[in-house]
């Protein structure tokens, strides 16, 4: 391995004492400061004892500038450390990181801080930025950094450089928004993708440096194949945001797998609505707008597929990119997708630049590919759909309902069986969607239990709906423990009011602890189901009483209850 390490004197010092390098523990140190820009404390000598040996490294790889500020977020304090590295040399290196060693005021050693930098293979002349974020320590006072790489193996990556980029600042929270798109030119295919926004001052020197994520954070989880176009969205919310110059860059790494092929998006009910926010109270305090598009993934492919995601990028008049967005499928992440089967998707804009429905937009679809997918073992016994109006913040708010019944006709446990609901207009179009849990967090072989799924948002009316139910193998039966003792109402009252407490018979602590009911008809259609809890945590021993109230149950003749908890 190679390891530089920085002292603190500053670009200029580097210059003035390149040809000095010192050899300590076969380290090479360079005299060149870890720019504090908001944090001003000398930086004592760094202890030579804890070291290990390394093979000298050649000066030719280096910090070309770094800054340091802090940021409260919540209740803690955290230390950013931004900066860029540079291969001044004839060589390319790789597995290059950036570690800082953080120091107290007598210069005693806090803590190490270890972050790769954004393209861990650097050729001769490339440059790179890191970011590192850590908590404050109540004693900091400075910091040294230092770069531990090895010569590189192979070629490094072609640099991508995005083809369109714009910025803006959101107003209600005064992030600032780097947006654009870059299309593949490496000659190959790319992985782990990520944009990278570097911010400079008027001296060329960094001052922050934002990134749009990898894996699930950002707009591309997939493989990107050459040629392929992909947006993307990078989000600066902390540190400074005036700069002199930027630098877009797309960092990845050469794909050990192929690019997914396409797959076909029916679109559905596209809109832009505005509406009106209001305080705890009901009091209007302004006006807000949004977008919305629903719609449906088809799997075209011959196996199955899960992590099915859309984005979607939006351009202006002159071609170049006002937003961008992404959303996971309503199959979530591990729900998997047969061959011909479709996932719905609700993809909604609430930031930046409000598309309108004819704004120009690309659409596109990531995914994984899947293992077999296991026979069926969960359905869906009785359901039932409905709207009704609630008073939310002294306003009605109309909800469009489901609820039903799953059963585990299986085997084996199962866990998180989500029920999916679909909504179409005459034609076929998808015009909402919906997803959630049964009320039960394991469903044991030959059990059941009721859900209820609702959404105020989107079109409330609808030609037809589908449902859909995913599970997954649980290791565990389904927790006991809990029991109730009811009051239950004459069958048929209106409202139903349930009276009665869950007793914690398990002999330890019970936390989340909620009781459900589903009330019935004659036939077993399924009529309402509703759900509340009814204590954080539970001591073993202990009981809590409770009142559920079920407005509308006309018709019920029967009823289920239970209770469950989410933790011990």
């Amino acid at each position: 391995q190679f390891l530089v390490c920085l002292s603190a004197a500053g670009l200029i010092g580097l210059l003035l004492f390149l040809p000095a390098i010192a050899q300590m523990n076969s380290r090479a140190y360079l005299p060149l400061a870890a720019r504090n820009a908001w944090l001003q404390a000398p930086t004592p000598t760094l202890p030579v004892t804890p070291w290990p040996t390394m093979t000298p490294a050649p000066a030719d790889i280096r910090v070309v500038s770094s800054a340091t500020f802090t940021q409260t977020i919540g209740a803690e304090t955290f230390l950013f450390i931004v900066g860029e590295v540079g291969n001044a040399g004839s060589t390319p290196v790789s597995d290059l990181t950036v570690s800082a060693a953080l120091l107290d005021s007598a210069g005693e050693l806090i803590e190490h801080v270890t972050e790769p930098v954004y393209q861990t293979m650097l050729g001769p002349g490339q440059t790179t930025p890191f970011r590192m974020m850590e908590a404050l320590p109540a004693n900091y006072a400075s910091h040294t950094l230092y770069l531990d790489f090895r010569p590189a193996t192979g070629t490094p990556p072609p640099i991508v450089t995005p083809s369109s980029r714009n910025v803006y600042v959101d107003r209600a929270s005064g992030w600032q928004y780097y947006l654009g798109e870059f299309s593949n030119s490496s000659g190959v295919d790319m992985a782990d993708v990520q944009a990278v926004v570097t911010l400079y001052d008027e001296f060329g020197d960094v001052i922050n440096v934002a990134d749009s994520g990898r894996g699930a954070n950002s707009l591309f989880e997939d493989v990107v194949g050459v040629g392929q176009q992909r947006p993307f969205r990078v989000v600066l919310r902390y540190g400074p945001k005036d700069s002199a110059s930027l630098r877009w860059q797309v960092t990845y790494h050469v794909a050990d797998r192929p690019a997914p092929a396409s797959l076909p998006i029916h679109v559905g009910h596209v809109a832009r609505s505005s509406g009106t926010l209001r305080d705890e109270n009901g009091n209007v305090i302004g006006v807000t707008e949004w977008f919305d598009l629903y719609g449906e993934v088809e799997n075209t492919t011959t196996g199955p597929i899960r992590a099915v995601r859309v984005y979607a990028t939006f351009y202006g008049s002159d071609g170049a990119v006002t937003n961008a967005g992404q959303v996971q499928s309503l199959h979530g992440r591990l729900g998997r997708l047969a061959p011909g089967e479709r996932t719905p998707f609700h993809l909604n804009i609430s930031s930046g630049l409000i598309p309108d429905v004819e704004t120009p937009r690309r659409l596109g679809v990531t995914y994984a590919p899947a293992s077999e997918i296991q026979p069926d073992q969960v359905s869906i016994t009785t359901w039932r759909a409905y709207r009704e109006t609630h008073m939310v913040a002294g306003a009605p708010v109309e909800w469009l309902n489901v609820v039903g019944q799953v059963r585990n006709d299986g085997v084996d446990s199962v866990q998180d069986v989500r029920v999916i609901a679909t909504f179409y207009d005459g034609a076929d179009r998808v015009v909402n969607t919906m997803a959630g849990q049964i009320f039960r967090p394991i469903l044991p072989a030959g059990g059941a239990s009721p859900f209820k799924i609702r959404t105020a948002s989107g079109p409330l009316s609808f030609d037809h709906f589908s449902l859909d139910v995913t599970a997954h193998p649980s290791t565990v039966g389904e927790p006991s423990g809990l029991e109730l003792d009811v009051q239950a109402p004459a069958p048929g009252s209106v409202p139903a009011v349930f009276h009665g407490e869950v007793i914690n018979a398990s002999g330890k602590a019970a936390t989340g602890v909620r009781v459900f009911v589903a009330l019935y008809d004659a036939s077993g259609q399924i009529l309402v189901a509703e759900e509340q809890l009814v204590a954080d945590d539970l001591p073993a021993g202990a009981s809590v009483p409770f009142t559920l109230r079920v407005e509308s149950s006309n018709g019920w003749q029967t009823y289920e209850m239970g209770a469950f908890k989410t933790g011990w």
